[in-house]
C-alpha cells in the first residue's frame, strides 16, 4: 500500500508570547488567539513547560481544533524552542482523540477521511495515528486502547497493536453488533427456533466469529432477550443456549460481553452478572463497566447505589481491588492484564496487572485521557505545606484556600514545586468571539 504523507513540510509562522498579564499572586500567560469560528474542546490541548535559558521559559503546545465553517478538523503543534507552529496534516478530516499531549509523539487519534481525491485510501476510512506512527487505514475504528485498538473491516473485527519500532500484531476477534430482526432476511447465525421465535423489529447482537481451530469453520456468536407473556422471567438466549435470567430484563439494562477469542462471555443486568453462564451478585451496587479475557478472568468497576459520583469499587474474579476511587480509563492491556487510572490526591496513578506504576503520576501530567474527564467530580490537590487547591471537572473556576480564581473552565492541573506555583491551562471566549489558548500560574508562598 503508497506510504500517505499526512505532515506538511512548510512551517507556518505564529507570534510570540504576550508579555504575561498578573494580578497579584495569579499570572495570565495567552499562547495562542484562534477565528471565532474555531472550537477547541477540553483535553484537547495540552502544554510543556521549556527552560530557554537559566532564567526564561516558554510553552509547546499541541492542540486540535474543529472548524465549523468547512466542518473538518486539524491538528497544530507549536515549538517553544524553535519559536515556530505548524499544521499537522494537510488533508480533510475529522480527529477523534483518545490521547491528547503537548506534542504528536504523545498522542493517539482517530483520523477519519473526507478527501475524495484520495483513492487509495477511500472516502470515510478511518486510521488511528499512535505516538507518532500512522496505523492502517480501516472501515471504522471501533475502540482505542493504550497499547492497540479495535477495528472493522468487511463485517469482520480485529484487535491491532500499534506499529512503530515494531510490526503491528494483528488477531480476529469477537465483536457483537447490534440488529434488528427481519423475518424476511436471510440470518445464517440464527437456528430455525430462533427465527421462529423473533418477531420483525426485535433486537439481537451477533458477530462472525472467528475461525475454529480444529474444523476450521467461522463459527458465529449471537444472543438476544426472549420472554413472552406466559414467562415471569425473561430468558438469555445465547449460541442456542437458553439461561433463565430469574428477573425482568430489557436491552436498556442488560449488556453483554463476549472474550475475544469467543469462548468465554460476561454479562450485566441491574446488580446481578453472569459469567459463562453462571450467575453472581454485586448487590448494592451498580455496574459501570466489565471486562472478560481470553482465559474468562472476569473485572468490573461499580458505584454503590445511591452515592454516585463519589468514587467506585473495582473488583477481579470476586476480589476487591480498589475501593472508594474516581476510575477513569478502564481496559485490559495488550497481554489481556487489567489496567486502569485511578485519581489519588489530585493526579492520576494507573494501575496495571497488580502493580501501580510509581512513576505514573508524572507521566500523567502531560497527557489527556477522553475516558478520564469524569463530568462534575471534585478534584482536591493537597500537597503539605501548600494551599489547598480544588476544582470541579467541567465547570468553570479554581478555588485556593476558599477564594474562586478565573471565570475558565481549567484543565492540566498541575503542582510547580520548581517554581512554586500551581499551573492550568484554560480555552477562553474573548469578547469579539475570537478563542484564546491561555495558561494560568498561582504563585504561592512558602
Amino acid at each position: 500500500m503508497k506510504r500517505i504523507v499526512f505532515f506538511l513540510v512548510v512551517f507556518l509562522s505564529v507570534s510570540e508570547l504576550a508579555l504575561a498579564q498578573t494580578s497579584g499572586d495569579l499570572e495570565r500567560i495567552p499562547l495562542k488567539i484562534l477565528d471565532a469560528y474555531c472550537r477547541v474542546e477540553q483535553g484537547q490541548f495540552q502544554i510543556k513547560e521549556v527552560r530557554i535559558s537559566q532564567t526564561e521559559y516558554n510553552y509547546s503546545y499541541f492542540y486540535i481544533v474543529s472548524n465549523e465553517s468547512s466542518n473538518y478538523d486539524n491538528a497544530y503543534y507549536y515549538d517553544a524552542v524553535n519559536k515556530s507552529g505548524r499544521p499537522l496534516i494537510n488533508q480533510k478530516c475529522g480527529l477523534r482523540p483518545f490521547r491528547t499531549g503537548p506534542n504528536l509523539e504523545e498522542c493517539v487519534f482517530v483520523l477519519k477521511n473526507y478527501e475524495k481525491d484520495m483513492s487509495e485510501i477511500g472516502f470515510g476510512t478511518e486510521m488511528v495515528f499512535a505516538m507518532g506512527a500512522p496505523q492502517i487505514f480501516c472501515d471504522s475504528v471501533i475502540s482505542v486502547f493504550d497499547e492497540g485498538f479495535v477495528y472493522k473491516q468487511k463485517n469482520r473485527y480485529f484487535y491491532s497493536t500499534y506499529r512503530g519500532a515494531e510490526e503491528a500484531k494483528v488477531t480476529p476477534i469477537v465483536w457483537l453488533e447490534k440488529k434488528v430482526f427481519n423475518v424476511s432476511e436471510n440470518l445464517s447465525c440464527l437456528g430455525e427456533n430462533d427465527k421462529k421465535r423473533l418477531s420483525d423489529g426485535d433486537v439481537y447482537y451477533e458477530s462472525e466469529g472467528i475461525n475454529d481451530i480444529l474444523s476450521q469453520e467461522l463459527l458465529p456468536h449471537y444472543y438476544y432477550l426472549y420472554r413472552d407473556d406466559y414467562m415471569p422471567y425473561t430468558v438469555l438466549v445465547i449460541d442456542g443456549d437458553y439461561i433463565e435470567l430469574f428477573g425482568v430484563y430489557s436491552d436498556e439494562n442488560f449488556r453483554l460481553k463476549y472474550s475475544y477469542n469467543g469462548k468465554h462471555w460476561m454479562a450485566v443486568g441491574d446488580d446481578r452478572f453472569w459469567v459463562d453462564g453462571e450467575m453472581k451478585s454485586a448487590e448494592g451496587y451498580a455496574i459501570t463497566d466489565f471486562l472478560i479475557n481470553d482465559n474468562g478472568e472476569y473485572i468490573y468497576k461499580a458505584s454503590k447505589i445511591g452515592t454516585e459520583n463519589r468514587g467506585e469499587v473495582v473488583v477481579q474474579n470476586g476480589q476487591v481491588i480498589i475501593r472508594n476511587a474516581y476510575v477513569g480509563y478502564f481496559q485490559l492491556n495488550a497481554e489481556q492484564k487489567l489496567k486502569f487510572h485511578f485519581l489519588s490526591r489530585g493526579q492520576w496513578l494507573v494501575y496495571e496487572d497488580g502493580v501501580i506504576d510509581s512513576d505514573s503520576r508524572k507521566k500523567l501530567l502531560m497527557v489527556s485521557y477522553v475516558d478520564d474527564m469524569i463530568e462534575n467530580m471534585t478534584v482536591r490537590i493537597i500537597e503539605e505545606d501548600l494551599p489547598r487547591l480544588s476544582y470541579v471537572v467541567g465547570k468553570k473556576g479554581v478555588i485556593i484556600n476558599g477564594i474562586r480564581l478565573t471565570e475558565s473552565v481549567p484543565f492540566q492541573v498541575v503542582v510547580d514545586k520548581v517554581n512554586n506555583c500551581f499551573r492550568w491551562n484554560a480555552i477562553e471566549t474573548k469578547p469579539d468571539g475570537k478563542i484564546e489558548l491561555v495558561v494560568y500560574k498561582y504563585h504561592y508562598k512558602k
